[in-house]
Order: structure tokens, then sequence, then C-alpha cells
């Protein structure tokens, strides 16, 4: 932002640009340009081919390390199974407010579930319909088009879960969604909590009642919690064990852990009094979104369009990396040099050489404007 003194009156003084350590650059139409029908086809369900330029830019951001990854889409174009990750918004929601405190790993931002069921589904259905095998020639001219395949799987999913996934269920859930944990207790069956709002709280209550009575014998629940005026259900999932869902306050909120009843508790309570506070403008600016204190530095690096931000821990990170290693390698773990002096003590003492120089967290903010998607992360 320049250098200034308070001791000069009258003068602007001028910052230098700062170039990018490093910048890559692709061109997509011209990575595709010659490629085959079904090359194409995967591209266009996919959404690839909507995008015109992806870039990576590594660079300096005060006394901190940038590194931003950006898309450029073609306007208008249907984004595939891309756009459910990318979805064209440009705010960031309430939910950024409600992170908790002890989460060491969370992001607040967008995500299309419908779009991405759609996308799966279509993607599916040509599978199907392209790949067969021991097909006779007859039966090639024959294929069932797109479309017939795609509804027939669509009545298939309806049948077997008790409601149209995407019109019963999905199309209620909104784009703003909160996801987080505390990667210290993973092995303690895994704390994380899922939100997501809801643009219709009562018809998707609705769906979601009819699919957990399908899916009884996968999912069984074991009792309903008051809290306020929301009920908790606890549930048993194979393979998970217990999990806590709830729908309440404009809000979808699922669960899991040893305290998976508190982080739902938690989160309702923190929406219920953000609620009780003054009502913000429609698409309030990151500035007033109630966003944690680490980001107070990271303002004026904020992307364009900004609709998301997270954080993480570096040194959980790693060591949970390297705990997976060591769980896929098994034995021959212990032989590789790459991995031998990294023990538990190794790990503790990084894990204190990085926060001591205040290196253990990183930090990401996501934006979309003007069909161009940004993602910062800042160490």
């Amino acid at each position: 932002d320049g250098i200034r003194d308070h001791c000069v009156t009258g003068v602007q003084t001028c910052a230098l640009p700062i170039s990018p350590a490093v910048s890559l650059q692709f061109d997509v139409p011209a990575a595709l340009a010659g490629a085959d029908e079904e090359t194409n086809r995967a591209m266009a369900l996919s959404g690839v081919d909507s995008m015109k330029q992806v870039q990576a830019h590594l660079r300096p951001a005060g006394p901190q390390v940038s590194l931003e990854l950006s898309a450029a889409f073609a306007p208008g174009k249907d984004r595939g199974l891309i756009g459910a990750f990318f979805p064209r918004v440009s705010t960031v929601s309430r939910l950024a407010a409600l992170v908790p405190a002890n989460a060491t790993a969370w992001k607040a931002g967008h995500f299309d579930a419908a779009q991405l069921y759609r996308s799966c589904e279509l993607i599916v259905s040509e599978f199907e319909r392209s790949f067969r095998l021991f097909e006779s020639e007859e039966e090639k001219k024959n294929r069932p088009d797109l479309e017939s395949l795609r509804k027939a799987n669509r009545e298939k999913a309806t049948a077997e879960l008790g409601v149209d996934p995407v019109d019963g269920l999905l199309a209620h859930l909104d784009t703003d969604g909160l996801l987080c944990g505390n990667l210290e207790d993973l092995d303690a069956r895994g704390q994380v909590l899922l939100a997501m709002r809801l643009r219709d709280e009562q018809a998707f209550l609705a769906g979601l009642q009819k699919a957990l009575e399908k899916g009884k014998g996968f999912v069984n629940k074991f009792e309903d919690i008051e809290h306020g005026d929301v009920k908790i259900g606890r549930y048993g999932i194979t393979l998970l064990g217990n999990v806590y869902c709830a729908v309440g306050h404009g809000m979808f909120i699922f669960a899991g852990g040893e305290d998976g009843e508190g982080q739902v508790k938690r989160l309702l309570d923190a929406e219920r009094k953000a609620a009780a506070q003054p009502a913000a403008a429609a698409g309030a600016s990151i500035e007033t979104a109630g966003l944690p204190a680490e980001f107070a530095a990271l303002r004026r690096h904020l992307p364009a369009g900004c609709n998301g931000v997270g954080a993480s821990t570096i040194a959980l990170t790693l060591q949970l990396l390297l705990s997976g290693m060591r769980e896929i390698l098994g034995p021959i773990a212990g032989s590789l040099p790459e991995l031998q002096g990294l023990d538990e003590e190794a790990m503790e003492q990084l894990t204190e050489l990085l926060q001591q120089h205040h290196l253990d967290r990183v930090r990401i903010m996501s934006g979309c404007a003007d069909e161009v998607w940004r993602w910062r992360l800042f160490w």
C-alpha cells in the first residue's frame, strides 16, 4: 500500500507493483482443441469446457505468502459438475460469523448440492449409454438418449429414497454452507460439523423425514433431544456411529463425534444470538459479516466478490497426513528414509517451531466476480 510518513503532508506516496514470483497460465479451449467426441461430451458434463483460462500466481502479501488460483468462465455457459463448487455467488453468508471457537479447520462458503446431484446424474447416465460391453451394432443404433436414461435413473433414486432427491430435498438447500471440525479430535470418530442454509425449511424437513423413514435399517433414530424450539435427532448410521441432525432457524445441521450434540446446540445458540442482533442488509459485505478476528489483517487482500473464507492448522494437517501414510504403507513405512525421524516428538517440535514464528495457520479466501472465480491461500 505504499509507505507513508506521519511528518509528510500534502504528498501522495505510490505503491510499487509487486510482481508474482511464479505465474502459470493455462488456455483451456486450446488444450481441448482437436479432442474426440467422447472427450468433448465428458468435458461438457464436467463443466471443464466452460472454462476459458486457468491461472496460478505465487506472490508476497505483506508478511505472508499468497497463492492464488483463478478460473475465467464463459459467460452464461453451464458449468456442469464444476458449477456445484463454483456457484455464481458474490457474497459471504452469515454462517461465517458462527464458526466455533475451537474449530482448528473450517470453511464457510457456497456449494450447490442440487447442481452436484444433477451433474453426477448426467455423468452416470452418459456412462451407461456410452460404455456397454458386448453391444451389437443394432443395439448401438437403438441406444436410449441421454435424457431418457436420466429420467429413469431419477425415478429409481426417488423410489429408493422415498422422495425426489432434487425437487423434494436438495432444491430446498441454499448454497451457503459451513464445514468445520477439530483436527486434534479426529481419532475420536471425527469432530465434524456441517451446516447449510435452507431456502424452504418446512419443505426440506418433510423431504428429509421421508428419506429417513425409507432408510431405516441403515439409518436408525435413537432419540429426539429438545433444545429450545428445535429437535435434535440422534441417529446411528452404519460405519459412522452416532450422528446428530437438526433442522431449525433456517439451517440444516449435521454433526458427528463425541461432542456432536454439543456442536449442534452451540451452533443453534450462536444463530439465535446473531438473529437477535440488528439485521444486516441483504448481501452485506464481508466487513459486516462478523468474520473471525484472524482475518482482520487480510481484508485488503480480499478477492473481488468475496464469497468464502476458511482456515486450517498446518502442523495438525501434517500429522494427519503422516499418520495416514504410515497406516497405508504399513510395515514398509519404517524403511523409508522420507519417514524416518518424523516421529511424534519430531512433529511436536515442528509444531512448536511453527507456532513460535506464527506460521502454524493458513487462511483461504475465495471470490466470484465478472465470471472469474478466485481462490487465495495465505501463509
